[in-house]
């Protein structure tokens, strides 16, 4: 629900993307053109990224398999609502569900996941399990 901007940044002389709310000062040079790289397409590069953190070169990002396990009753949910192209949900016979996606940029899912609090389980990658495990650990030494 947010409008971005994929452009050369000249400051980095790289691709970047930029939150159209973000721009404070933006200077049209006349006469200038963007040509964009031979074979290079905007569904390829950015149909696997979660969010909008994006890599900070031209070269394609590794695509991570993270699975989530989703208790009873929230299952449903994912059933019907699409959170990424790659979603895929198997669900279990105790109707929890397995819920897969196909995804660059894993590390930006983090406060999406920590918003589901107990309702999911991240089950892969390690990393993405471990971190989400520290921050809850973290935040319960607020609460005690």
């Amino acid at each position: 629900n947010n409008w971005y901007l994929i452009a050369r940044c000249l400051s980095q002389n790289k691709r970047r993307v930029f939150l159209l709310d973000h721009i404070k000062y933006l200077e049209v040079l006349e006469g200038s053109c963007f040509k964009w790289p031979e074979g290079f397409s905007i569904h390829d590069t950015y149909n696997r990224v979660w969010g909008v953190w994006t890599h900070d070169d031209d070269r394609q990002p590794e695509v991570e398999t993270v699975r989530l396990k989703v208790i009873k009753g929230l299952a449903e949910r994912f059933r019907f609502v699409t959170f990424h192209d790659s979603q895929q949900v198997e669900m279990l016979s105790n109707d929890e569900a397995i819920v897969t996606f196909e995804v660059t940029g894993a590390k930006e899912m983090i406060p999406w996941l920590m918003s589901w609090g107990e309702t999911i389980e991240v089950l892969e990658p390690p990393w993405l399990r471990d971190t989400v495990a520290k921050s809850l650990k973290e935040t319960l030494k607020k609460y005690e």
